[in-house]
């Protein structure tokens, strides 16, 4: 009896840490956009350009990555998260690419305490989410821009929607890379359109 009173609970705590190591670990993910070859080096806007908050909807707003499986509900993995909170990343993420574009004098994040800021860019982010449909895996990105003329007090709005496959049979960080193509999408069109209207 005092053998089976000692070895007992030392038989459950391996089990339990056998368990333990059994768990999958947490992988973090971040958006990382080629800023390359963009078609803007002969565009310019002599202004500077002042970030402002980016606001995501409620269900993307979570570090864990949300996927969807169909209209009705949203589900989080726990396993795989963002390093940061969603509307942080692609902020930094739209900053750094209009900053490589060359097309402002400056890009400032808010807040600034530069007084010569002429132009502001904020965004909605209303979907931010991994699609599940008949066997295959989607990255969604839907996001409105705000970009306003302070002066003249204008503003433009581009409504932005990227859908990209993600490769069958790839890691899991080909949803990572599905996403950001779709952020570089987004900031082709809205800077396509800024130069449009406030371009020289």
């Amino acid at each position: 009896m005092g053998r089976l009173f000692i070895w007992g609970p030392a038989c459950l705590i391996v089990l339990m840490l056998a368990g333990c190591s059994s768990l999958p670990q947490t992988e973090y993910y971040r958006l990382s956009c080629d800023y390359d070859d963009q078609g803007f080096s002969d565009e310019h806007i002599n202004a500077s350009l002042e970030l402002l908050p980016f606001k995501v909807a409620f269900p993307y707003a979570r570090t864990e990555i949300a996927y969807r499986k169909n209209d009705y509900r949203i589900y989080y993995d726990r396993y795989r998260q963002w390093t940061a909170a969603p509307a942080k990343l692609v902020r930094e993420e739209v900053g750094d690419y209009i900053r490589a574009s060359g097309i402002f004098d400056k890009v400032y994040e808010s807040p600034s305490s530069h007084t010569d800021t002429r132009y502001t860019l904020r965004a909605r982010i209303r979907e931010f989410v991994e699609l599940k449909e008949d066997n295959q895996r989607f990255a969604l990105l839907r996001m409105d821009l705000m970009f306003t003329d302070t002066r003249r007090e204008k503003q433009l709005i581009v409504n932005t929607c990227s859908r990209t496959p993600i490769k069958a049979g790839g890691d899991l960080t080909g949803f990572a890379r599905a996403m950001s193509r779709n952020l570089e999408k987004a900031c082709s069109k809205s800077m396509r359109r800024i130069i449009q209207q406030h371009g020289r």
